[in-house]
Formats: C-alpha cells, structure tokens, sequence
C-alpha cells in the first residue's frame, strides 16, 4: 500500500522541526538551513527520518515527540539505517533505489543511502592514466571536450569529502543537532560554550565544551542527561570529562579565544592532534605495507630490494569511488611512489610504484582490507575483481 496523504502531512511536519533545530544549531550561518549545502540538507535529512520513524512507532505526533527519543536512535548509524529499512516498507514506502521518485520519505532515504563521485570535474581517473601509458590518447580527448559533471552534485561541501553515504558520514553530526535542541530545552550547555569547573580535580580551570555525555536507557529507548561534559580546558592539555553538576556556563570568552597567559593562546594549536608516527625509512614503510595487504607476494624480491634502498616515498591518489546502496563497498587506491632522492627540491628519480587498494564496507569500517600491486595495470584488474567496475 502506497504512502496516504496523512503520511505526506506527518513527513511535512517531522521535516520542518528538522528544519528548525538544524537552523539553530547551525546559526553560524545565519539560522537558516543553507539548500544548497550538503552538510546542511544531510543533518536535516537524518533528524526528520528519525522524528518521522519515532511517529510510525510510537504514534506520537510529530510536535510532541521528545529529543531524547530521536537521540537514542542517532547512536549509531548502522542501528538507524536497520530500523529504518524496516519500518518504512511497511507503511508504504518503496526504498528501492531503482523506484520512481514522487515519495519524499523514499526520496530522502535515496539521497542519505547514496554514494557520491568524489573527483574533481574533469579529472582522470587510474583507468585513464592506464590508458595514456598504452599510447591511447582518448582520456585526454574526452576531458578537452566533454563537460564535466559536478562534484556533490553542485552542493557545497565541509563534512568529509568521499564517496561515502551521508547517513554514514553525518549521524553523529545529527545528533549533534539533537543535543543542541535538546540542551536549549534543559538549559544545558552547547558545543563550544565556554565553562567553569566548579568541583574535582579540574576546579577553577575553564575551557570550551567539547561535547556531550548523555546515560542511555536501552529499555525506555531514550536518552537521560546530560550526564556530564567533554571539556577542552585552556591549561590541560588533554580533553577532560567532568560530571555535568561540576561545570557551569561563564562568559568571559567565546570561542575560540583563549586566555594569553595559557598554552592554548596560540589559534593554531586549538584543533591540533598528534598524527600517527610515519616510518622512518622506504624499507620500513614496505614492511608496514606489505604487512596489511593480502597480497604482499605481488611484490617481488628484486623490487623489495630496490624499494628498501630508495631515499624516500610519497603516496597520492590514484582512484577513490563506491559502489551504491544495496552492495556498500568503498574502494581507495594509492600509488606509493619510491624516489632515490632525499630532497623534494632535487631531480626526481622514481625507483618504483607500489599500488594499494583498501576496501572498506562502512565509512568506520575498523577491517578495511588492503591488497597491493606492482603496476597500475595489475591493479585495474584487482579493482575489477573486487568491485565489479565496468
């Protein structure tokens, strides 16, 4: 049985609370949803499925149904996705994403579950290059002639930047949203609030909220809290958790300001975190390589020798793309590029390329799985393998 009008009403109305609490989470650009921005319209799409799903559960109305509800279900993407993908077929709605449009709940749950080209307009991709090597001169033709199509399908964009879904990527910014509506309605503090410590181990100190920590009722199917904060304090130099009746809201700053006589003055620093140690050298970098990849006997002796012996390596971007909803498979290729030369400003002298597929199932996917192969046409044909590409 299709969606009834009373349905499109319902979806109209858990649409416009969406709109409204994204507005005012985002009222750094003016209290409004921005159409036209990917980050925008992916939030608002989340929170107004969540709200619309609550309804077909709960039978509550849309107006009456409490944040901490639409909370509990913004956990975890995964989670959300799953009870979405059953309750809304049986009211109706036909996800399928080979169904004609029409059904805006349907329609929004295409665009969350989509994926997205990531490249440039215009640029060429692994197979291209490929082609180029063989002499074809056809990718070079094609991208003089044709007109590229647009990247997030002419959105801006500033939450992530791959092709993965935007139910993936902005769940937890949803429920971000959804903390700030709900911190209005309970008086509680906000992302970047400024904050005391009135108590503990931190009091006096102040900082900026981080974010949120709220007790989870799986029984209820609801939120309690907030139970405390993640504070970035001005003198401390890692995150601290302090219970929510231990901080209170000052306003001596606002963000990002910090106090002169702290180690946090200095702007740069604010969103500074340590990355991961590099390898120190090319043969320490293929030992790390070849460890991850399923497929470290693709490269041979003589070529691990002569990588062991470059100077240095730098890695780019050979191919990066997914495959749509209902087969998630995101697919990442890098081409490690080992030099015999120690200074980017000298000649460059490459002395081989490694490729490195990494395939992963979900934007957190904590098992990506790597393979790796020694030329480009080797590693056409894994990606061919892997993910059925035409």
């Amino acid at each position: 049985m299709p969606p009834t009008s009373r349905q499109g009403e319902i979806w109209d109305a858990a649409r416009r609370r969406a709109t409204d609490a994204t507005a005012a989470s985002r009222s750094t650009v003016g209290e409004r949803v921005d159409e036209n921005c990917w980050d925008d319209v992916a939030m608002r799409g989340i929170v107004a499925m969540a709200l619309y799903a609550v309804h077909l559960r709960d039978g509550a109305a849309v107006e009456e149904i409490r944040w901490q509800d639409v909370l509990w279900l913004l956990q975890d993407d995964r989670a959300l996705q799953a009870f979405l993908a059953e309750i809304l077929p049986r009211h109706g709605h036909d996800l399928s994403h080979t169904a004609a449009g029409g059904d805006p709940v349907a329609d929004c749950w295409r665009w969350l579950t989509r994926t997205w080209d990531p490249n440039l307009p215009g640029e060429l991709g692994l197979r291209d290059t490929v082609a180029l090597l063989a002499g074809d001169t056809a990718p070079a033709e094609r991208l003089n002639t044709e007109r590229p199509k647009r990247r997030w399908d002419g959105m801006n964009r500033g939450i992530g930047g791959g092709p993965d879904p935007a139910i993936e990527i902005c769940t937890r910014w949803a429920a971000g949203v959804v903390e700030d509506a709900l911190a209005a309605d309970c008086s509680g503090l906000h992302r970047h609030d400024r904050a005391e410590v009135t108590a503990g181990e931190f009091t006096g100190h102040r900082g900026y909220v981080r974010s949120t920590t709220w007790d989870v009722d799986d029984a209820d199917r609801s939120i309690d809290g907030p139970a405390g904060y993640i504070l970035d304090l001005d003198n401390v130099a890692e995150d601290q958790y302090v219970p929510a009746e231990h901080v209170r809201a000052t306003e001596d700053l606002a963000w990002p300001e910090r106090p002169a006589d702290t180690p946090k003055a200095d702007r740069a620093r604010l969103s500074h975190r340590p990355s991961p140690e590099a390898p120190e050298s090319c043969a320490d970098h293929l030992d790390q390589l070849l460890a991850r990849a399923t497929t470290p006997l693709a490269v041979a002796d003589d070529l691990r020798d002569a990588i062991a012996g470059a100077a240095r390596w730098s890695s780019t971007r050979a191919e990066w793309g997914a495959s749509p909803h209902p087969r998630r498979l995101t697919w990442h290729v890098v081409c490690h590029t080992y030099l015999a030369t120690s200074w980017p400003t000298l000649p460059q002298h490459p002395v081989a390329d490694l490729y490195e597929l990494i395939l992963t199932r979900h934007a957190d996917d904590p098992t990506p799985v790597h393979h790796v192969a020694s030329t480009a046409a080797d590693m056409l044909l894994l990606l061919d393998e892997h993910t059925d590409a035409p």
